[in-house]
């Protein structure tokens, strides 16, 4: 079963397993034992477990060697390789979305940028597969994602710009979508909500950041940096993985957005 909090899921095969486990018991042991947000699924799956598995990702993506991840705010899990451009557009549309709910006349982004993600200071896998000591995020050898790999993200936010008639805010249908995509703990969410609630002196017009790094940096931690590691090292050539390892370069960055709400 995937549990609501599984926010990873590494697809492996018994090869893999058997490679890893003779050339390092503890490398093995501690792979096997992801964080509490990972699943590490091994390939072939049971009928069971690929029904389970294709009501919420595409069957052609349940492949060995492919990272699968979801914000809590996308419902169906995608590929690694996509995940930095789907959670920038996903999250911007379902801003616009809350901010029509509490009656916006228009929503639109004033500025774009890239923000450069600081790297953790070690991974939480102790020990590479060669038996080297800890493996540290800058040992993973990813090359920083340069500037034009959020450019189709930018395009496709800047077309969710909106205009609308506006009205009163409908309090009872904004508290509903922050609820159904687990954004009732996001401050820059809550907090245009709040300000909407105070029917003495209304909210005309606020400028916002939202800023994408905490989302980027959730999903692309050292910890699944170093799962990598050792996955490439015994996936070496495969597409799968060298897709997985070419989005954890644009996962060196982040959108910022500035964004102007109208009421």
């Amino acid at each position: 079963m995937i549990e609501p909090y599984i926010r990873k899921i590494i697809f492996v095969d018994d090869s893999f397993l058997e490679d890893l486990r003779h050339r390092s018991i503890s490398a093995y042991k501690q792979f096997e034992a992801p964080d509490l947000d990972t699943k590490i699924i091994t390939l072939p799956a049971n009928s069971s477990e690929i029904s389970e598995l294709v009501s919420c990702m595409s069957s052609s993506d349940i492949r060995a060697g492919e990272v699968m991840v979801r914000a809590p705010y996308i419902d169906q899990f995608i590929p690694l390789d996509a995940f930095t451009e789907d959670c920038a557009v996903e999250k911007y549309r379902l801003w616009v979305q809350l901010c029509l709910a509490l009656g916006a006349k228009s929503v639109s982004i004033t500025n774009i940028e890239e923000i450069t993600i600081e790297s953790d200071a070690k991974s939480e896998l102790s020990a590479s597969i060669s038996g080297k000591a800890p493996l540290i995020e800058g040992e993973v050898g990813f090359k920083k994602s340069d500037s034009e790999q959020n450019r189709e993200a930018r395009q496709s936010i800047m077309r969710l710009n909106a205009v609308a008639e506006g009205s009163e805010p409908n309090l009872v249908e904004a508290e509903r979508i922050l609820k159904r995509h687990g954004l009732q703990g996001d401050n820059m969410f809550r907090s245009i909500l709040d300000m909407r609630s105070v029917s003495s002196n209304r909210l005309t017009k606020q400028e916002f950041s939202l800023d994408l790094t905490s989302d980027i940096k959730k999903v692309m931690n050292a910890s699944l940096k170093a799962k990598v590691k050792v996955m490439s090292e015994l996936y070496s050539g495969r597409i799968e993985i060298d897709s997985v390892k070419k989005a954890l370069e644009k996962g060196s960055s982040a959108l910022k957005l500035s964004v102007t709400v109208e009421f």
